[in-house]
């Protein structure tokens, strides 16, 4: 009787552990199609926007690829959140997690995302550093560019050298604050023998990038050497053109400034660079109808008020354009009497008291080699040229060039 009780209980245990185990391998069936069928989607989802966007690019004329990439991006946006609905009552494997943390950081949803991705990435599987990589994009994302960095160097030695490796090492390229570590990962893909075909077409990108980092460093030679290899990885006219202005801008640096010449000048007599030797001058190319121009504005005004006693000396530079614009005026049409009182009106409205000089004609912008604005000149007290600046960019690299050049006395 005794016998029969064991070998009931061992065959009762057996045959509860082989429904157990039945049962754990069909959830796991279930769980590696779910995580199967949803990879596929996203993966044709992802494969067919992007094929859109790539004739978007070869296609569209600039002012409409605007338009058509915000389109594109809307409607991924809408199949994604389609996409992880339909999965929200699937049994999740850590896979199948991991997938949807990708697709919630494509459509915005960070805190849900960062709950799965520290969840995974605190475990001991293969998904851990897969995990830790998304967390390195999330942070990216929120602007945690510290926290980036430092785990993105600690996997760097064991990751995959795919896309989207490459397209992080491009991010902290361009969009990290430090710029040791832009220029870091500028040349860690500058110097990567078998670049992507997708990433190796940002080549005269990246050097581009680098030449903008040398200048930062008023290192002029290597900012010419930089320039001149993005000319030759260059195949755009209108990219071409601006490192050739960049080149000439170059030949600028560490020389006393060309005349600066204008027919009209406010709040101030006509002024000549020569005469200005012992202060330090920021020559401002803007114009009203600039949004970025407009945006620096006050952090010049405020550097103008709080060391033109400390000999800064700031100069804004513009030019008639028969048009005229600004946050709260447009005129398609206007004399050249009209544009200026507008322009008095705007700098009056703003309280901008520094010297602004207005050019008919804007030989000024032909003369600094200046393309794009707004464009500042920076003038050291021996009065020769000693850093320009494209872009409103960081303010704090303004604040810090204009201090720097003011302590050497």
């Amino acid at each position: 009787m005794m016998g029969k009780r064991i070998w009931l209980g061992i065959f009762l245990l057996t045959a509860l552990c082989a429904c157990n185990g039945k049962s754990a391998a069909e959830q796991a069936k279930k769980m590696a199609g779910a995580y199967d069928e949803t990879t596929s989607k996203y993966n044709r989802l992802n494969d067919r926007l992007n094929s859109k966007f790539k004739n978007t690019v070869s296609n569209r004329l600039p002012d409409k690829f605007v338009n058509e990439y915000n389109r594109i991006m809307s409607e991924k946006r809408q199949e994604l959140e389609v996409l992880l609905k339909k999965n929200e009552n699937n049994t999740a494997s850590d896979d199948l997690d991991l997938l949807r943390s990708k697709i919630m950081i494509e459509i915005g949803r960070f805190d849900d995302a960062e709950k799965i991705i520290d969840r995974l990435s605190g475990g001991k599987t293969y998904l851990a550093a897969e995990a830790k990589l998304q967390k390195v994009i999330l942070n990216l994302i929120r602007r945690r560019h510290t926290q980036a960095v430092a785990l993105f160097r600690e996997l760097e030695p064991g990751i995959k050298k795919d896309m989207q490796f490459y397209n992080i090492c491009l991010a902290l390229a361009f969009s990290n604050p430090e710029a040791a570590v832009r220029e870091e990962y500028s040349l860690k893909l500058i110097q990567t023998p078998e670049l992507p075909a997708e990433i190796k077409h940002m080549t005269a990108r990246i050097y581009a990038n680098l030449a903008m980092l040398a200048k930062e460093k008023r290192q002029a030679e290597n900012a010419k050497n930089y320039l001149q290899k993005a000319l030759a990885f260059e195949n755009e006219a209108d990219m071409k053109l601006n490192w050739q202005n960049e080149l000439s801008q170059l030949s600028l640096l560490e020389k006393p400034p060309p005349p600066l010449t204008a027919e009209t000048w406010l709040h101030s007599k006509p002024l000549t660079l020569s005469e200005l030797k012992g202060k330090v001058v920021v020559i401002d190319f803007w114009a009203p109808w600039c949004n970025p121009c407009r945006q620096v504005l006050p952090s010049l005004l405020e550097q103008y008020e709080k060391n033109k006693d400390k000999g800064l000396l700031i100069i804004g530079y513009t030019r008639l354009y028969g048009r005229y614009s600004d946050d709260l005026e447009k005129k398609d049409k206007v004399s050249a009497s009209e544009e200026l009182t507008l322009i008095k009106k705007y700098l009056a409205r703003n309280k901008i008291s520094y010297p602004v000089a207005v050019s008919g004609e804007g030989s000024g912008f032909d003369t600094y080699g200046v393309t794009a604005i707004p464009t500042m000149v920076f003038i050291d007290r021996q009065g020769n040229v000693a850093f320009i600046k494209t872009g409103s960019g960081s303010i704090k690299q303004i604040q810090d060039m204009i201090a720097s050049l003011l302590a050497v006395k």
